[in-house]
């Protein structure tokens, strides 16, 4: 029984799929993760299963024929759905063609289910609450994970405050400038709004960060971090702050886990790591220049407080340690996140077997995976990508590949066993391995 499982991202998904994986492989499934394109590239080869791919708009729609073809069942998830920005918004990211060309659509929760279901109840069918396994990183005793790499930050930076940037709209390393609303397509003209005035709640809040960073450069006791989002144009905060800043601008691909935990305040602005940093038992602030929810609801108060337009650094960190001293909100989560009291994986495998048991599934072996195809396809992947990164010198194809490669450069076996390991030996499941069947795939399964 196979499962597929895409990662776009690797700092943000990588060390989900595998936790997935351990759990799905414990239960007898064969799990495969790898980047989109080292999927997509060898779907034909694949054994058929079920393939869980992120709903972008119209792709699994454009996607469909070719699974169907190859006997695949289609799962899609929604990457974006914890936070609503707008019912339309909602329905924007997610048309009635993407529930008609999967045979499952995976919610957070019953917040989002709701909301679709009551916009395309002739797909309620489709539609399951499944959380997302990101906050299950966040979980006893999984979080142990990023004990030792909280360490090592503090033993190389000392002391230090986070800010995770989150403008991927007004700082979009894709479309720099005005150009991401100029050359952007919208459904309606409400939609069209909803873009406009996010956007610049971005923009004009990141310019005020960076002014506010600027103007406090040498009040700051300690050092601030910032951790740029992966779709963000990283040489705008290089160009932008002050030379005593530069150098805190860090980018890697470390999970953003192991740096909140090594925060002592971690700020941002309306981005999903303010709950990822409540959820590790942080105290986190919402850090506002120019106010203006973007949001439908207020959900994401649940998580944290706001700090609006402090007077200097002291002032904010002033308000932050007020922060912490105030209870945090217990306020049953369960309805916005439906993983709280239960492991994602343990919902989507209770589902994928429904489907895999079924006498329609077709049980194929995976085709050309030796030693001779494996090293064959290595080559055919170098002139792919040759061509590729010749073809789109200085050209969009040049922003495109760039942040394709600042969002996931690659994953090594070595990277995902070492995760594998911690993650098996935490939860206490035995006899996992790990094999590269196809280069940059990377399957998962207990070894009976």
């Amino acid at each position: 029984m196979r499962i597929y499982l895409e990662i776009e991202t690797k700092r943000r998904e990588l060390d989900a799929r595998i936790l997935f994986s351990v759990l799905a492989a414990s239960k007898g499934f064969s799990i495969v993760i790898g980047r989109k394109n080292k999927l997509l590239s060898r779907i034909n080869f694949f054994s058929p299963g079920i393939y869980i791919m992120k709903g972008s708009r119209y792709r699994p729609a454009k996607l469909a024929k070719n699974f169907r073809k190859n006997n695949f069942f289609i799962f899609c998830y929604d990457e974006e759905g914890l936070i609503n920005i707008s019912d339309e918004y909602t329905f924007h990211r997610i048309p009635q063609e993407t529930l008609e060309a999967v045979d499952k659509f995976l919610t957070w929760g019953e917040s989002e289910t709701s909301l679709l279901k009551k916009n395309y109840p002739e797909y309620s069918e489709k539609i399951l609450t499944s959380g997302n396994a990101r906050l299950d990183l966040l979980k006893s005793p999984i979080k142990q994970i990023y004990f030792d790499e909280a360490k090592k930050i503090n033993e190389k930076y000392g002391k230090f405050d986070l800010y995770v940037s989150g403008f991927n709209r007004a700082n979009a390393i894709t479309k720099p400038g005005l150009n991401w609303l100029e050359g952007s397509k919208f459904d309606s003209e409400n939609i069209k709004k909803t873009f406009t005035r996010f956007f610049h709640l971005q923009k004009n809040n990141m310019e005020k960060t960076i002014e506010f960073l600027n103007l406090n450069s040498d009040k700051i006791k300690k050092k601030i971090i910032i951790r740029p989002h992966p779709a963000e144009n990283i040489s705008t905060w290089k160009n932008e702050l002050k030379d005593n800043l530069k150098d805190n601008v860090i980018y890697d691909h470390l999970n953003t886990n192991a740096w909140m935990l090594a925060a002592d305040n971690v700020f941002s602005f309306y981005s999903g790591a303010l709950i990822e940093a409540y959820l590790l038992g942080k105290s986190p602030a919402n850090l506002i220049f120019e106010e203006g929810n973007p949001f439908k609801d207020d959900f994401i108060y649940n998580f944290c407080k706001d700090i609006v337009k402090p007077k200097d650094y002291d002032d904010l960190i002033l308000q932050s340690n007020k922060i912490r001293e105030q209870s945090k909100n217990k306020d049953d989560l369960s309805f916005h996140i439906k993983n709280t009291k239960f492991f994602t994986a343990d919902i989507i495998c209770d589902e994928a077997l429904k489907f895999l048991n079924n006498s329609n599934y077709k049980k194929i072996h995976d085709k050309f995976s030796n030693r001779f195809f494996f090293n064959f396809f290595v080559y055919l992947d170098r002139i792919k990508n040759f061509k590729y990164n010749y073809l789109s010198k200085k050209s969009d194809q040049d922003r495109q590949s760039r942040m394709m490669f600042q969002k996931n450069p690659g994953i090594t076996i070595q990277e995902v066993n070492f995760t594998l390991k911690s993650i098996s030996e935490l939860l206490g499941i035995k006899n996992l391995v790990c094999k590269e069947i196809y280069p940059g795939a990377f399957e998962i399964k207990k070894n009976f």
